[in-house]
């Protein structure tokens, strides 16, 4: 007992603790004009400053704060008085601030409460102040009323009691000091027996009584443990708290700190207590990613862990919350919402203007991470939603399009524990090595990766250390001076010559596929740099010794066209042809970049780079390396100038002693160029050939700090007419480059981006970018995106099956493959930030992504120590709908920011499938098939048994078998290891879940299957009424590795969730049904992979529309009636499939028991069409052709007319691909490129 009391008062003081940081930041924000409050800066003398995002997340929350407290007061009738309670108010000036700008309504009281030895300190602070001695009558005592004084009083005198009859007890018989326990039944005992038999506690003074507080008329300063609900509510009411007066009340970060057992109970006390109330509750949210993590270890570092953020982890879950707890509506916007939606332009431009600010990425991040939760009632219902549609008119929902991919990471030392991941996981280990760092720069050759810069190493300073990572082995190339004092480092991997100064945000690019140019970024926030550097790519004998010179510009033989770039960061650079180089957008000290500079790169001696020599460049800002290099020899220059004449005015400045100090010979030429001027954006070249060359920009920040989603094409041609008037600006043999701009609409759009890479893949013609911030935080479904220019389409692409490969400083023995290792790389990839990272396409197809990480405001240090690598060849080579790339893709929803009301509203009513990626089923969620036979006992069930991989609804090639559900759950699991022959082939088994009578009931899984449906927990963002008065039916499945689903319909709206195991779905939209050869509602074509094409002609025009998502465990799919879906388990598969209806029950035939029987005006109507057919075939071949046709024109008519309707007045199908799609020609001229 006195441990706990122990550790209860460290915890307090921790919370206190948060105070005392959070007043010295809003200091900072105040003093460098990011918010007017002259009231808090009189309780300093001088505030610290700290960084620059912290200030920017402090004046955010400030804002939007302050933006409410004036709503609130705006929409009180002013002739009522008012009350406001702060909880936890630290030292805020909030009061004194309102009350000298005049927005206080008169009779206004002002409540503050927070732990008594704030209060104390608050106070010594006010009474140094002139803020109390202010002579008017809002300053005049306030006398409580003798009733709740008195009340209070016994409260206290009952607490000081007991809290003596504990403090005797501890230090009581069986010899035990104070603050050991004893037995805890006992202990209570003898304690509540002191308590109610010893006198009242003696006479308690003014501080005891307010917890050092003060009364005022207008002001009243409370001090008590919001824990301690009772003693809060005796303290207020003697204060003169009152229910019937309105009362706004803000909770600025405080209840996160306060277990819910405790911070609930306050909350319900506040939407009962007063008659109409308002609440501002603004705290931490999405705890679990990797900002989220280093968040909460922060806080625990520090003693104050935050208590709610994992019970109430998203802003529905807070806005769940409140209405739980007695308050009538609420909402729960981001800062993100707050600054994007909330501000002014010219506001945000004066931000902008304060400081210097380059944490882009982590200020999204931040803001992302904390909601501020309103809620009303009573009079003050309305205000949230008032308060949204005036501040914060955000964007619709929008859906992420998504496919899915494998995923190779390779991770650093040590190995994960055995053990899966625990929640939260521990932090890892980042030793001071080249495997940590961000912001940095790289660039690859031959499937070697050259990294340079960023921040990195546990100092977290900028680097100028250069590493090389080839396959699984990084290689950091040490200076001289270190491999000099090393033994362990060898001349094989080192880096000599001038190393360039350390920075962040510069751009690495190869060169004519012989040099590295190395241009741009900062060395600190004030100081960019627009210097040049070059390094020769060593040989494939020597991979790991680079030689860094500084580059030095010649002048052009026109100065009207050649002029250095000023210095920048956060560009982009590429190579367009040899000797090369484009430099597009990035950030000025001016602004945004506007126009195109071309860097030509002079023809090199090999001589100059293959040993360096001059002075090093400043080691991380500490360290100075330097190397003596020997002079190049007479042959290798002569080999030289045979292989490429040099640029004239190239040279390379040597000391006396020989040694090379820079290139020359680099000439800049400047371009106008449209749409480029942008920062934090990706640009890559997609074709490059002697002559001309093509470059996509996507995305980036405009000068006004807006994610952009614009995709630019610039085209380069150099021209050589030599009568050409731009040929002026030619040096040499180096003709003038055109270029020309275009900007490419995308349908649907792109979505915005910025702070990603991207890169193209010439193998698949697409354009891979990944990580980045989006209009949210990116879920990790979201963080790679397709883009295919040439069809104008996109699509994002998640992780399947992720396995690893350890990155070590030597190649690995083996890769490990244990289950445990997969999943905690797959954990790993959910907690990367895959920001400030780079990303290269290999020549033969592999995709890999670089490092990366970042600040998370002031909690600490992310670094993504991985390298990620995946080919498309995993996306697409099992895809028979990618090679016809069409405007459809599935829609995926984040299942947490999803509410059940706009699944209704906004997805069903969208009648396209959708993905909920990442679900939690409740205890299913964990199923496995030892504890699925348990919780099946000795049930039964009548399940397929097959040995054809394609199950054939109309031909059955299965019979069915009835068998205990442990006997067919471990046959299913054992199929897929199990071996098979010609003369025993493979046993394959597939369960769908009937009816209790299957003669005539539909399936429920709730009577036949109760203990499964028991741990299953349907996911807060499908609305219950789909297992409740909406539903239809309720199936379990259970499938065998490789079984296949015939392609069929249901009449009726479902949701698959899957559970375990992993299934491919292929959907067809239902416009495809003339060209799927259906009978009944099941499709004749069997084999979707291999289909016949001489037989079904037209599957190759379904096939194009066709829309394929790769099921993994936690995935739910919505699937409209009258979507196809062909269903593969690529692994043994156990899900749940919930059927409900969303139209009127009698819209329904009665006796359906599978959901996929037309419904009955369609019966009749199609039994009319066929008695017509029927009738025709009696007429003479002639005429029968004659009126066949003209019926199905009469059905065209009825079928434009409904596509216009549809469509809005647009009469063409989208899904229509010509004339009547007999012809089952997919491959026509439509624009789009076959790969």
């Amino acid at each position: 007992m006195g441990g706990n009391k122990q550790k209860t008062g460290r915890n307090t003081r921790a919370v206190e603790g948060t105070n005392d940081a959070a007043f010295q930041s809003k200091c900072s924000t105040a003093a460098l004009g990011y918010v007017e409050d002259p009231q808090l800066l009189s309780l300093v003398k001088k505030p610290a400053r700290r960084a620059p995002i912290i200030n920017r997340g402090y004046y955010i929350r400030a804002k939007a704060l302050d933006t409410f407290l004036s709503f609130a007061l705006a929409k009180h009738n002013r002739e009522r008085p008012l009350q406001i309670l702060a909880l936890g108010a630290g030292f805020d000036m909030a009061y004194f601030r309102l009350r000298a700008q005049g927005q206080l309504p008169p009779g206004t009281t002002y409540f503050e409460v927070d732990l008594p030895d704030v209060v104390r300190n608050k106070m010594l602070l006010l009474e140094m102040t002139d803020h109390l001695k202010d002579v008017s009558p809002d300053h005049e005592p306030y006398m409580p009323g003798d009733d709740a004084t008195a009340a209070l009083r016994h409260t206290l005198q009952r607490h000081k009691a007991k809290k003596a009859a504990y403090a005797a007890h501890a230090t009581a018989g069986n010899g035990k000091g104070a603050g050991q326990q004893t037995q805890p039944s006992a202990a209570e005992g003898n304690v509540k027996a002191a308590t109610t038999t010893a006198p009242l506690a003696s006479a308690l003074t003014p501080e005891e009584l307010w917890g050092n507080g003060l009364l005022l008329q207008s002001y009243r300063l409370v001090g008590v443990d919001l824990r301690d609900l009772h003693l809060v509510e005796q303290r207020l009411l003697a204060a003169g708290l009152k229910r019937d007066v309105p009362c706004v009340i803000v909770s600025e970060c405080v209840l996160t700190y306060v277990p819910p057992k405790h911070s609930d109970p306050l909350l319900r006390w506040a939407a009962s207590f007063f008659v109409d109330s308002v609440i501002a509750d603004y705290e931490q949210v999405f705890p679990h990613d990797a900002f989220g993590t280093v968040m909460q270890r922060h806080f625990s570092n520090i003693g104050s862990p935050l208590r709610c953020v994992n019970a109430f982890p998203t802003p529905t879950a807070q806005v769940e919350r409140l209405q739980r707890l007695g308050w009538t509506h609420a909402v729960a916007p981001t800062m993100w919402a707050f600054y994007n939606t909330m501000l002014a332009s010219t506001e945000r431009a004066r931000v902008a203007a304060i400081e210097p600010f380059d944490e882009f990425e982590e200020w999204h991040e931040k803001a992302h991470h904390y909601t501020i939760s309103i809620a009303g009632k009573g009079a003050f219902a309305d205000i949230p939603r008032a308060f949204c549609t005036e501040h914060l008119n955000g964007p619709p929902l929008e859906p992420s399009y998504v496919t899915r991919c494998p995923i190779t990471i390779t991770t650093p030392p040590p190995a994960p524990p055995s053990s899966s991941p625990p929640s939260p996981p521990p932090a890892l280990p980042v030793p001071a090595d080249d495997t940590s760092r961000y912001s940095h720069c790289s660039a690859e050759h031959a499937g070697t990766i050259f990294v340079f810069g960023g921040i990195g190493n546990c100092a977290h300073r900028r680097l100028n250390t250069t590493a090389v990572i080839q396959g699984h082995t990084v290689t950091p190339l040490s200076s001289p001076s270190s491999s000099s004092s090393s033994s362990s480092s060898s001349s094989s991997s080192s880096c000599s010559g001038v190393t360039p100064p350390a920075r962040v945000h510069a751009q690495m690019c190869v060169c004519n596929a012989s040099h590295l140019v190395l241009f741009g970024g900062r060395s600190s926030p004030v100081r960019p740099l627009n210097d040049i550097h070059i390094a020769r790519i060593p040989s494939p004998s020597s991979p790991s010794s680079l030689v860094w010179l500084p580059g030095r510009v010649s002048p052009s033989s026109s100065p009207s066209s050649s002029s250095s770039p000023p210095p920048v960061w956060r560009h982009a650079m590429v190579s367009v042809a040899p000797h090369r180089l484009l430099v597009l957008g990035g950030r000025t000290a001016d602004g945004v970049l506007h126009d195109v500079y071309e860097l030509l790169v002079p023809h090199l001696d090999p001589a100059h780079l293959s040993s360096g020599g001059g002075s090093g460049g400043n080691a991380g800002g500490d360290e100075h390396d330097s190397c003596a290099t020997p002079k190049s020899t007479k042959q290798q220059q002569q080999q030289q100038q045979r292989e490429a004449p040099p640029v004239p005015g190239t040279s390379a400045t040597a000391t006396a002693t020989g040694s090379v100090e820079d290139v020359g010979g680099f000439v800049w030429r400047r371009h106008d160029v449209q749409h480029v001027n942008r920062f934090a954006h990706a640009a890559c070249t997609i074709e490059s050939n002697a002559g001309s060359s093509a470059v996509a920009v996507y995305g980036g920040l405009d000068a006004k700090e807006t994610a952009l989603s614009s995709f630019v094409f610039l085209t380069t041609t150099i021209v050589t007419d030599d009568d050409d008037d731009d040929n002026d600006g030619a040096v040499g043999d180096a003709s003038p480059l055109k270029i020309t701009s275009e900007e490419i609409e995308f349908d649907p759009p792109l979505p915005p981006r910025f702070g990603h890479k991207m890169a193209w893949c010439a193998a698949w013609q697409c354009i891979v970018v990944a990580g980045g911030c989006g209009p949210a935080p990116l879920k990790p479904h979201e963080r790679i995106l397709i883009i295919r220019p040439s069809a104008r389409t996109w699509q994002y692409t998640a992780p399947a099956i992720i396995t690893s490969a350890p990155m070590s400083l030597s190649p690995p023995s083996s890769p490990p493959s244990s289950q445990q290792q997969q999943q905690q790389h797959a954990w790993w990839y959910q907690q990367s930030l895959m920001l400030n990272h780079t990303l290269h396409c290999t020549a033969d197809g592999e995709l890999v992504i670089v490092m990366g990480g970042g600040n998370c405001f002031s909690f600490g240090t992310h670094f993504d120590r991985r390298v990620l690598r995946f080919r498309l060849s995993d996306i697409f080579s099992t895809s028979p709908s990618s090679f016809h790339p069409s405007r459809h893709f599935v829609q995926g929803f984040d299942p947490l920011r999803v509410s059940a009301a706009q699944f209704k509203r906004g997805i069903v009513g969208r009648r396209l499938p959708a993905l909920f990626p990442t679900c939690t089923f409740g205890a299913a969620s964990e199923w496995t098939p030892e504890a699925l036979a348990a919780a099946c006992g000795g049930m039964e069930a009548s399940a397929h048994v097959t040995t054809h991989s394609h199950l054939n609804f109309l031909t059955r090639n299965f019979r069915f078998e009835v068998m205990s559900m442990p006997d067919l759950i471990q046959r299913v699991f054992n199929s897929s290891s199990s071996s098979s022959s010609p003369s025993k082939p493979k046993e394959l088994l597939y369960l769908r879940s009937m009816g209790k009578n299957f003669r005539k009931d539909v399936a429920d899984i709730s009577v036949t299957h109760p203990q499964l449906f028991q741990q299953f927990e349907l996911p807060p963002c499908f609305p219950p009424e789909i297992l409740g008065d909406a539903k239809f039916s309720t199936a379990l499945r259970l499938s065998s590795a490789g079984v296949q689903l015939w392609t069929h319909y249901d009449i009726m709206d479902n949701v698959l969730f899957n559970i375990v195991g992993r299934k491919r779905v292929l959907l067809f939209p239902p416009s495809q049904v003339d060209n799927l050869y259906v009978q009944g509602s099941t499709s004749a074509v069997v084999d979707v992979e291999c289909p016949d094409y001489s037989a079904f002609p037209r599957f190759r025009t379904a096939l194009h529309h066709a829309i394929e998502v790769v099921l993994e465990p936690g995935d739910a799919l919505f699937m409209p009636a009258m979507w196809f879906h062909n269903v593969r388990a690529l692994t043994p598969c156990v899900s749940i499939n919930a059927f409900f209806r969303h139209l009127p029950a009698e819209r329904y035939q009665r006796k359906d028991l599978y959901g996929n029987k037309d419904l009955p005006e369609a019966c009749r109507a199609m039994a009319k069409v066929d008695a017509a057919l029927k009738a025709m075939e009696a007429m003479e071949g002639d005429y029968r052709d004659f009126y066949l046709r003209k019926l199905r024109a009469m059905i065209n008519v009825h079928l434009d007319a409904a596509c216009t309707r549809r469509n809005g007045g647009d009469g063409d199908d989208d899904n229509d691909d010509g004339d009547d799609g007999d012809d089952g020609d997919s491959d026509k001229d439509d624009g789009v490129k076959k790969d």
